[in-house]
């Protein structure tokens, strides 16, 4: 029997400023309920949310972020439809988070696919992944970021997850200088940087907000 169904294509996304030089999957936050309810918490470190800042004034990007939101978030990819990534370094959600687990498997797929590239992933919804990893495990070049919440506070759901490999938190200026708490994400430049793409010994990554 044909299959007739439209072959949709994933966009990577070729960001400037901070993340220069590093090609991004990402899906749009404004299409996922979980960061919606987050940014209603004026305690949450979603209220201050530069994605959604950025997709306001950038319509295009907004409309391929939903697309791929879509596309990560509907079925399980064959491998027809898996990217290929001309990169040593990746990232996975810069502007937005994981779905459901749908979407996080087909992170691990697209991570496997792509062997010589280092995929590191944000993400404040580890259920999800934790779930994909159960079942498909996880690749040695994909780096999971475990993206704290709330502002000055480090989340510590961390520890129920043996997969993390990093727990990134964003601080205000005042708590941080208050509290003498090192910032290790300040150079600006990604891909000069890279803490947060490679096996090391750094597991805290702190930041300050923009």
């Amino acid at each position: 029997m044909k299959n007739d169904r439209v072959i949709e294509q994933i966009f990577i996304s070729h960001p400037q400023g901070k993340m220069n030089g590093i090609p991004t999957i990402t899906t749009s936050m404004l299409c996922n309920p979980i960061c919606e309810q987050r940014a209603k918490d004026e305690t949450s470190v979603c209220a201050h949310c530069y994605a959604k800042r950025g997709l306001a004034i950038y319509p295009a990007a907004r409309n391929r972020y939903a697309e791929n939101t879509k596309i990560l978030s509907s079925h399980d990819l064959e491998v027809y439809e898996l990217p290929v990534l001309n990169s040593r370094i990746a990232r996975f959600e810069s502007h937005g988070d994981l779905v459901n687990v749908t979407h996080a498997k087909n992170y691990v797929r697209i991570a496997r696919a792509n062997p010589w590239c280092t995929i590191a992933l944000w993400t404040k919804n580890a259920a999800f992944m934790d779930k994909a990893i159960q079942e498909l495990g996880k690749p040695d070049n994909l780096i999971c970021v475990y993206s704290s919440d709330h502002l000055n506070q480090v989340s510590q759901d961390f520890s129920n997850y043996s997969w993390i490999d990093k727990v990134f938190t964003v601080y205000d200026k005042a708590y941080s200088k208050q509290h003498n708490v090192e910032i290790n994400c300040g150079a600006r430049n990604c891909l000069t940087c890279h803490k947060c793409y490679e096996h090391n010994d750094i597991f805290f990554v702190n930041e300050t907000l923009k």
